[in-house]
């Protein structure tokens, strides 16, 4: 398995910016972000359904150029609240995970964490480590618990510098 973990580094950043143009190179298909996915039912994250690229119950982390919250219907699920963290991977694609139901409450619980660091989603490194639970009947599956710390000034510099003016949806 391929560890494909989002750039979580400067040093791995940096490998992306063009020599001649001095910009990053990022592959972003308007609307269509690269999909990354949390299984919660393995406790894994994978690339489209198809690639896994953690362990099940093994952290991921990424460092958010965007986010969103709503509540929706998706996947042939009841209505729903929904994460969607946006982040540029290690491949330089601008990539997106999308979170549901008790990690979501998991996520707003840090930010209030953020709120008195002075700190801004978007300033932060995340870490989602998928934590084992149960159901009353037995049944195994996993929700999000999440970790910050501030990420790297230079990255975020770098990243401000290109990305202004990108408009990130899916």
């Amino acid at each position: 398995m391929k560890n494909s973990i989002p750039t979580v580094t400067t040093a791995a950043l940096k490998k992306l910016i063009d020599a001649e143009t001095k910009n990053l190179s990022i592959k972003y298909l308007k609307g269509h972000p690269r999909q990354y996915r949390f299984d919660a039912s393995r406790g894994l994250f994978n690339i489209q359904g198809d690639t896994p690229v953690t362990k099940s119950g093994k952290p991921f982390s990424l460092i958010p150029i965007s986010y969103r919250v709503f509540k929706d219907s998706l996947f042939g699920t009841s209505k729903r609240s929904w994460l969607e963290l946006f982040f540029i991977d290690d491949i330089g694609a601008i990539a997106s995970v999308m979170l549901h139901g008790y990690s979501v409450e998991h996520f707003f619980n840090m930010t209030q964490s953020l709120f008195y660091e002075d700190l801004k989603i978007t300033e932060i490194k995340i870490t989602i480590t998928p934590q084992e639970k149960q159901t009353a009947k037995g049944d195994k599956y996993f929700i999000a618990e999440f970790e910050h710390a501030p990420a790297d000034k230079e990255y975020l510099k770098i990243v401000k510098e290109n990305l202004e003016g990108v408009e990130l949806y899916r």
